[in-house]
């Protein structure tokens, strides 16, 4: 646990935000382990309960981007902790993680509907969004080389950086040498479950360099959603506890 903790806490997922001043997904990533581990084990005694809170309180954090991956990332750990106890529990633990989001978007709705609202009239509303634009800060694939160097191609604060320095906070995925290598010795299920969602996780962060992207404008959210990169902070925390559990 405290390895996994601290990898979380020290990669780049939060230290790249915080020096970016990036407050509000500093106060959101914070609540994503709870929301993760307690769509897990959602099959335990309130854990709905708990989980409406923490998505609640992720909510009211006012970093949308994390909302929106929640919608498919919690049911997918959800699916992950009752995989393998039969087809009814599977089916129980979607629907009770599906409840916990429902219930928790509802206990912050006096923040969010007002925010709809400001959205309609905004002026990336009025005008559109160009395909370019949603897609800015893509991952290159070959950025991935931060997982183990975060510097290795430089820094916007100094020497080279190959683009706008407000995008280095964006591709970085780190989360330290040493949690790779125990999250590389994990074994067994969850080797399959942690190592995957980080994969997918990656897969999305491309963005405009991979074909696949354009499948998201289906999943809600998406249509608006800026900047793939950011899935790297789902990628981050997957990375993070193989690391706890190697």
């Amino acid at each position: 646990q405290v390895v996994a903790g601290l990898a979380f806490a020290l990669g780049s997922a939060l230290v790249a935000r915080i020096w970016a001043g990036h407050l509000s997904f500093v106060e959101t990533n914070a609540w994503l382990p709870w929301a993760t581990g307690l769509a897990a084990g959602i099959g335990r005694r309130h854990a709905v309960s708990w989980l409406a809170v923490v998505v609640g309180m992720m909510a009211l954090a006012n970093q949308p981007e994390i909302g929106i991956f929640s919608l498919w990332w919690l049911p997918l750990w959800a699916l992950a902790g009752a995989w393998g106890h039969g087809q009814a529990q599977v089916v129980r633990a979607l629907v009770r993680v599906g409840a916990g989001l429902a219930v928790g978007v509802g206990l912050a709705a006096f923040q969010i509907v007002p925010i709809f609202q400001l959205l309609s009239i905004s002026n990336r509303q009025a005008s559109g969004m160009s395909w370019d634009f949603l897609t800015g800060a893509s991952l290159p694939p070959w950025h991935l080389l931060g997982a183990i160097a975060p510097l290795a191609f430089g820094s916007p604060t100094g020497g080279y950086w190959p683009g706008p320095g407000y995008e280095w906070h964006e591709r970085l995925l780190y989360v330290g040498v040493v949690p790779l290598l125990a999250a590389a010795h994990l074994t067994g299920r969850w080797r399959r479950v942690c190592w995957g969602a980080a994969l997918v996780a990656v897969a999305l962060a491309c963005g405009r360099y991979v074909p696949w992207y354009a499948l998201t404008q289906w999943l809600p959210g998406y249509a608006t959603l800026r900047i793939p990169s950011k899935h790297l902070t789902l990628a981050s925390l997957a990375l993070a506890l193989a690391a706890g559990l190697g």
